[in-house]
């Protein structure tokens, strides 16, 4: 298992009684990491203190790229033309 990261830390600190189960909480949790932006969203949660949970992930959409979801299928399918 992976170490908690003190983004993790802060995450469960500040929202973690409220809204750890609920949806999105995984996403918020996990997400920065992946993608390396975990500096922005701590900044913004110490920028905005009183932010709302919602906030928070409205922000994290923000600073994630889009991701393309790509059927296999499809795509095999192409290449078997």
């Amino acid at each position: 298992m992976t170490a908690v990261t003190d983004y993790q830390k802060l995450l469960k600190e500040k929202y973690g009684a409220k809204y750890e189960g609920k949806e999105f909480y995984s996403y918020v949790f996990l997400a920065p990491e992946q993608y390396g932006v975990e500096d922005d969203v701590i900044r913004f949660i110490k920028n905005n203190p009183g932010a709302e949970f919602e906030s928070l992930v409205a922000f994290v959409d923000t600073v994630i790229p889009d991701i393309e979801v790509v059927d296999e299928e499809v795509e095999d399918e192409e290449f078997d033309e």
